[in-house]
């Protein structure tokens, strides 16, 4: 009964690491995507101001950035779907799924002249596809919690 429990204590470890490094990855794009959201907005009230380019130059950053880090964030989910068990993975392939979603509003908003119609619809697209992602991110954290405390009973 002991090596079954040390062994099921082994198992948990490799999970747990797997599990933070998504949210990590995850967390990192998600507040890119936030940075960049902020500063259009701000953009839009300053669409006359001399500050408009600069607002903009940075938003677009952002958007490279939030590029950038959809590698690392793959290869986390990559590995949390090695750890399982199913519900977790299901949460993680929700939870990037719905990031995504709202990465493809605000890459489409920096390309969009904030004065424009466009701008204002993709701003409401925008805060759903936000809401949404964080929603599932926290779906996400419930399900690796509930794993990994059924691995810890069940040793």
């Amino acid at each position: 009964m002991q090596i079954y429990a040390d062994h099921r204590r082994a198992l948990r470890e490799p999970r747990k690491s797997a599990y933070v490094a998504f949210a990590e990855s995850w967390w990192t794009r998600y507040n890119l995507l936030v940075d960049g959201w902020i500063e259009l907005a701000v953009a839009e009230e300053n669409y006359e101001s001399s500050e408009y380019q600069n607002l903009i130059s940075t938003a677009r950053e952002l958007r490279e950035r939030v590029s950038a880090s959809s590698e690392s964030l793959e290869h986390a989910q990559a590995v949390v779907h090695v750890e399982g068990p199913f519900d977790v993975t299901d949460a993680s392939v929700h939870a990037a799924g719905a990031l995504i979603a709202a990465a493809r509003c605000f890459s489409a908003a920096v390309t969009a002249s904030p004065s424009s119609e466009a701008f204002s619809r993709l701003d409401i697209e925008f805060e759903a596809a936000r809401s949404t992602a964080h929603e599932k991110y926290l779906a996400f954290l419930y399900a690796a919690s509930k794993a990994l405390e059924e691995s810890v009973v069940r040793a």
